[in-house]
Order: C-alpha cells, then structure tokens, then sequence
C-alpha cells in the first residue's frame, strides 16, 4: 500500500507524533511508498506574521526514508476567503498532478492520511479513490484561528471526519466535538520512542547541583507566564530554564527565569536530563482541554518529576505518578512535592 500524508508540521522539524506515525507504517511494511506533504497557510495572516519568528531547529534524526518523498504546496494566505482562494488553485496545479500520478501509481492499494484540515486534501479526498483513509485529530486546530480562519478551519474539519473511513485522536477530550460526524473514533495517546533515550543517571554524590525547573517545547498564547513568574519569585534559589521557539513577546521576567533558543531533539535529551523537575505551566482553555503534550513523555522517560498545571490528558497521566500540580501545591512547596 501506498501513503498520502498531509502533515500538520514539517518533515524536518523536530519528531512528533506524524514523524513516528509514518515511520511506524514504513517498519511494518504496510506502506511501501509515502508522499509527505509539508503543511501550508490555511489562514489569514496576521499582524506578527510580519514580525521575526524564531528559528525551528531541526532534528537531526530525521534522516530520509528510503521510500519517503516530501512536496511542499505553494499557496497564499487567502485560504479562509471564499472567492480569493481560488487563486490557489492555480498555483497548486504541479502538486495535484503530482498526487493524482501518485494515486494512479498506487493501483488501488492506496492511503489517505490528514493530519491537519486542508481544502487541499479535502480535494483529493473527494478526487481519488483510496482503500484507506484516515483523520488523525492531534490538536482542536480551530482553536487556534479566529474570525473567518476559526469559521473555515471547522467546515474543512467536520468534511474530512465525514467522508473518512477512521479517525484517531491523541486525547479523550478531541473526540468529543466531532463524535457526532463519524462512528470509527479511536483514542490513539500521543507517546515516545523510549529506545531513543539514555538511562536515567543515578546521583554521583557530588556537590548538588542547582535546581532547575525546565520547560521545552514552544512558547505561545498557551503559555502561562503569570503563573511561571510567581512560581519564579516563591523559588529565588531555582533556576526556570524554558527551552523553546517563543512565539510572543514575553513580559519582565526575574533573574531566575532563562529564556533559550530551541535545540536540536539529540541535544534537547542532554539538556532535559539536567533538569530537576519538568514544568507544563499551560493555561486552562478549549486549546489546551484538547493537548496530550509529548514533552510529558519526554521528562518522564528520563525519570523527571513533572510540576503542571491540570490541562488535557495531565489528570490521566497523574494516576501513573510522579505528577505534582500546581492547583494543589502552594508554589514555595512545589519544589519540594515534586
């Protein structure tokens, strides 16, 4: 069989659940061909749109699969607009031809696998005759947009879940808006390959080293920032060291507080394995209800604690242990439960 993807984020960025969703299908030799489609805009652009974003780093173990082959779509911001976005449709006049040539080279035995709404894939869903097809919900993407962008987001989304055969998503809590469209919803968590990962060390007995509250991932409108300043000024003795693109302007911060650049996966390991304890300060709201965050995973699988606040999957992961939340700790004692 044959594989169709439209990723939700860049083949070379760091690993995510498409990456291990591909890579996963290419080792059981289920997938003989994969054609990776890099996401593009689907909403209306913004004011920081013309602001610097920061840089990405890319993950080094990444390497090409031998049967994978990446395209990436022209397209202009326009996507929302009912009548300017057919300007799309001729830019995207090389790649449809592409994807048909590949549907047509599949000979049947053709998948179709959408991880983020697109009118693109929307369009090949209704164009090509695939075997399989699937949805995979990882975020409530219309979150994310507002205004017309919020409005298209969940038409292109309820059209997808309608016409295809399965849908997956990462947490309980994704399922519940879209039940309604398709009978075939399976909870799929999100996880981690833990072969990837070093032992955790055990303590030299050496002098202490200073306590680090660490956070990685990206730094958006989710962000808690009021929550991690208080924690920041109750712990003066800590250092928070948040590793990430940070995608808005942060507020002053106090002296104990680090702001660095994203890294490399094969570095991020080393940095989280100084950690003392793993922070999530997400805020609670319909974005972050839907989240399973895979840097959970990534501070659990080198044996960090983990200090969060009460989002998404996080009261599920609590019952395993080794979960302190910020609701129920007085943050001076949070340093100390963990």
């Amino acid at each position: 069989m044959d594989l169709i993807y439209f990723s939700p984020v860049p083949w070379d960025s760091y690993t995510q659940r498409p990456h291990e969703f591909v890579k996963y299908l290419s080792q059981s030799a289920a997938v003989n061909h994969i054609l990776w489609v890099n996401p593009f805009p689907t909403r209306l652009p913004r004011f920081n749109d013309l602001v610097s974003r920061p840089d990405l780093a890319p993950s080094k173990s990444n390497n090409q699969l031998p049967m994978l082959t990446v395209i990436n779509v022209p397209c202009l911001p326009l996507e929302p607009l009912p009548i300017l976005r057919h300007v799309n449709h001729f830019l995207w006049n090389k790649v449809k031809n592409q994807l048909l040539k590949f549907c047509h080279d599949s000979k049947g035995q053709l998948m179709i696998a959408i991880g983020k709404p697109n009118r693109l894939g929307l369009w090949l869903l209704k164009q090509a005759e695939p075997h399989v097809t699937v949805y995979d919900r990882m975020d409530d993407f219309s979150q994310f947009y507002s205004g017309l962008s919020k409005v298209a987001m969940d038409s292109w989304e309820q059209q997808i879940v309608k016409r295809v055969n399965h849908v997956m998503v990462s947490a309980r809590h994704l399922e519940l808006k879209i039940s309604h469209l398709n009978s075939d919803i399976t909870v799929v968590e999100n996880g981690y390959d833990m072969s990837s990962l070093p032992l955790p060390e055990a303590e030299n007995g050496t002098a202490p080293p200073p306590v680090v509250l660490g956070y990685v991932g990206s730094i958006a409108e989710w962000f808690d920032w009021e929550l991690t300043i208080a924690l920041a000024k109750k712990n003066p003795d800590c250092i928070i060291r948040l590793i990430g693109p940070c995608f808005v302007n942060p507020p002053a911060l106090p002296a104990n507080i680090e702001l660095r650049k994203a890294c490399p996966r094969e570095e991020l390991v080393e940095q989280i394995k100084l950690f003392s304890v793993g922070i999530i300060p997400f805020k609670i709201n319909a974005l972050s209800q839907g989240v399973d965050p895979i840097k959970f995973y990534e501070y659990r699988g080198l044996g960090k604690p983990v200090l969060s606040t009460q989002f998404g999957s996080m009261p599920e992961h609590a019952k395993q242990g080794g979960v302190v939340f910020f609701e129920e700790t007085a943050l001076e004692e949070c340093v100390l439960q963990s």
